[in-house]
């Protein structure tokens, strides 16, 4: 396995998580490219006002709003990468969209 590429610092998590509620809100999605790289980015958990604006974009079968509302959650990684290479930027838009679903919930009788 190759190193993993990362542009970013432990400086620019931490600030990065002073704005999103915390350390726990992020993410880091690995992208490995055609040529085996790994390339790192860092990602917020999509928040409440990101879930609202996605479900109307989709609601109006704007799938290119919900896709640009999504990869606001974006925050750092090689973005050149992303914006010249459809496939990265596809495997980044489906691994965010996935944190919108990753929470279980349970319902119980009292």
């Amino acid at each position: 396995m190759s190193k993993v590429q990362r542009n970013y610092t432990e400086e620019q998590i931490l600030a990065h998580a002073a704005k999103c509620g915390g350390k726990r809100n992020l993410r880091e999605i690995l992208i490995t490219d055609d040529d085996g790289v790994q390339v790192a980015y860092l990602v917020k958990k999509p928040n409440r006002n990101v879930v609202l604006a996605v479900t109307a974009a989709n609601e109006k079968n704007d799938t290119t709003g919900a896709t640009k509302i999504l990869m606001g959650c974006i925050l750092e990684g090689d973005m050149e990468l992303m914006d010249n290479d459809g496939s990265v930027f596809l495997e980044l838009t489906e691994n965010v969209s996935k944190l919108l679903g990753q929470t279980k919930g349970e319902i119980k009788k009292l």
